[in-house]
Order: structure tokens, then sequence, then C-alpha cells
């Protein structure tokens, strides 16, 4: 009523012409493109209206008429680990983000099984999963995998250096190992990995264990 006036309540502040243009360089570990990642940039004042998105192209995260602020960036990529960067701040007209690197998940073979066949052992295995789904040597998932066939005994199946490399740069989904009947009566397993490229390479996936004695050997 006339004469009565409540206390004021504030608004946050506007700083006129406080505003910028980001640019957030990408790369990733494998050489591979990083276009079509999912940045984020979000502001630590926690109001869901200064959260920003944009989709990358030319190995960049681009955004425009960004208020100035303190932001953790957020960038998502299938086949790639999240990488989150904390605490940037963002306070010129023109703002560029050193390059942030995506590294691809090596995802490794899965269902390992080693069959015997009398004098020799069929090895098979399913493609590594990605995203909830096989991966597959498609344009799509922007690189082709191979594998390599390794075995030991099954006491050195935790020793790599007791593991006997089989066979490598194999494009299928299964190997046979012929050399079995060579071997001393024991227990042996197979790893099998995935290689992404020469150097990105999964953790090995193991198969069942195939004992060998002198009356399982008998044909």
């Amino acid at each position: 009523s006339e004469g009565f006036t409540s206390s004021p309540a504030y608004s946050n502040t506007v700083i006129k012409g406080a505003i910028s243009n980001v640019m957030i360089r990408l790369a990733t570990n494998d050489g591979q493109s990083p276009d079509g990642a999912k940045v984020t940039l979000i502001n630590t004042d926690n109001d869901p209206e200064h959260v920003y998105e944009a989709i990358s192209s030319n190995h960049s995260g681009f955004f425009t008429n960004i208020p100035f602020g303190t932001y953790n960036i957020v960038v998502e990529k299938t086949l790639y680990y999240t990488k989150t960067i904390e605490s940037v701040l963002i306070n010129t007209a023109v703002y560029e983000y050193a390059t942030i690197t995506l590294e691809r998940i090596l995802y490794p073979p899965s269902n390992v099984i080693a069959t015997l066949n009398n004098d020799t052992v069929l090895i098979t295995w399913q493609k590594p999963f990605s995203g909830g789904s096989l991966f597959s040597n498609s344009s799509s998932d922007r690189s082709s995998i191979y594998y390599s066939v390794l075995r030991s005994t099954e006491e050195d199946a935790e020793d790599e250096n007791a593991w006997v490399l089989l066979e490598s740069n194999i494009n299928t989904t299964s190997y046979t190992d012929e050399t079995w009947s060579d071997l001393d009566f024991d227990s042996y397993v197979y790893k099998v990995r995935a290689h992404y490229t020469e150097v990105h390479i999964s953790a090995p996936a193991f198969s069942n264990t195939l004992s060998k004695d002198p009356i399982s050997h008998v044909i």
C-alpha cells in the first residue's frame, strides 16, 4: 500500500559487451577425425540457461555469444572416453582453448572359445562391443581392426613374458592352432587382442582352459 516498499530483489550481473566467440580445438590419440563430437560449455553459476552445446567440425567446437564466466568443458564422442576440463575462465571477446585430445576406448574381443578338434584347436571370438553394439569394420567406425592370438599355459596366463604369439594381423574372428600336437602335456589358455592401430591395442580376452594329458591325447 502507499508508503510501504519492500527491500529490493537483485538480478544476476550483466556486463555490456561481455560476450565471447569461443573455439575449442580437438584431436584424437589414434589419428582419427574428432569431427562429430559433442562439445558442451557448462557455466559454473549452475544456471541451466548457461549451458551451451555444439557439434564439432573442422577439428573444433565453435560457439558464439557466450557470456563471460567460468566454464567446465565436456567433450563426448562414440568410441572415445568423455573428457572434462574444469574451471576454464572465458573473459575475452575471442577465446580459443588449446587442443583437447580424446582417447580411444580399446574394447577387447569377447566370448573367446577354444575347441579341441583331434590335434588342432579352433579359437573363435566375437568382435569388440562399442556402445552396446558390435564393432564393425565399416567406414562409420572410422578404422578397421585386426586381431592377434596368443597362447600360454594356464599357470603362466598372467605373465605376458610367457605368452607365445601364434598369429597377428587376423582379419576374421577365428584361428586354428595347428601346433597343439607339439605341445607338452599341460593346461593351456588362449588370448585374443584387438588391434585398432599399430600402437592402440586392447587388453587380452581369455579363452576357456584346454588340458592336454596322455589320456585326452589318445586318438
